[in-house]
């Protein structure tokens, strides 16, 4: 059943004689009603016409700030459904920006922090030392980080270096790590070959992230070259299923 009653409230904040666009207003009002959750995760909206009724005003204008809380992640448009709220923010990457998932949120406006990081030398997975060319007795710099933004866990990253380059386990990898590799070491991340597959969380994973055991999670697991074609970087990243929606253009 659709909620009218909380546009009531909503209604009641809009302000007919401020300056501000109504879009805008209605965009803002609707935004502070969800994250202070006084509408719930489920709530369905009612239909921009109605809404449109509501306020006097085209449903072309509606839609405008639907459209932006759907962007920003707080509510899920479904065709022949309605408008849904989700109730906690959903965070969009884009599959080809694999430089620095904190730059990358940054540019959005979202502040990413570390949560959890660990640095080591350590005996690598089988696969990383092939892809390395390396021996399994070889140590390896591994570099471990829960990203995460002001409410929750995202994404669980590990990467592996390659052991040829003497990558110090002393370097500051609180800074972005191809910054480290360009300036350092003149090692230029050129290439990146990547797959992509679902799973569910096991008892490692939904410790990392804060999830239950079991709950969708999105595995990308990455190999990087130099600019000179040799093996620089084996990556696994864990991304949350309810916080992440990875964009691909084709």
């Amino acid at each position: 059943m659709r909620d009218f009653e909380v546009f009531e409230t909503v209604r009641k904040k809009i302000d007919g004689k401020s300056s501000e666009a109504f879009y805008s207003q209605l965009y803002r009002v609707v935004k502070e009603e969800i994250e202070s959750a006084n509408m719930k995760e489920g709530t369905l909206l009612p239909r921009e016409i109605d809404i449109a009724e509501l306020f006097g005003v085209s449903r072309l204008t509606v839609k405008k700030s639907m459209d932006m809380l759907v962007n920003d992640g707080l509510v899920v448009k479904k065709k022949g459904y309605g408008t849904t709220v989700i109730g906690k923010k959903v965070v969009s990457t884009s599959l080809e920006n694999w430089m620095s998932f904190s730059k990358e949120m940054k540019g959005k406006g979202i502040s990413i922090r570390n949560s959890y990081f660990e640095v080591e030398n350590t005996i690598a997975p089988e696969r990383v030392c092939s892809f390395f060319e390396a021996d399994k007795k070889d140590n390896v710099l591994k570099i471990a980080k829960v990203k995460s933004d002001e409410t929750a866990n995202l994404v669980y990253f590990v990467s592996y270096i390659n052991p040829k380059f003497n990558v110090d386990v002393m370097e500051d990898f609180y800074q972005p790590l191809y910054d480290i590799l360009k300036q350092h070491y003149g090692l230029y991340p050129k290439r990146s070959f990547e797959h992509i597959r679902a799973m569910a969380a096991d008892d490692f994973l939904a410790d990392k992230l804060n999830i239950q055991k079991g709950a969708p999670i999105l595995c990308r697991e990455r190999r990087v070259y130099t600019q000179d074609g040799e093996p620089l970087e084996y990556n696994y990243g864990y991304y949350r299923g309810d916080r992440i929606v990875c964009e691909l253009r084709v």
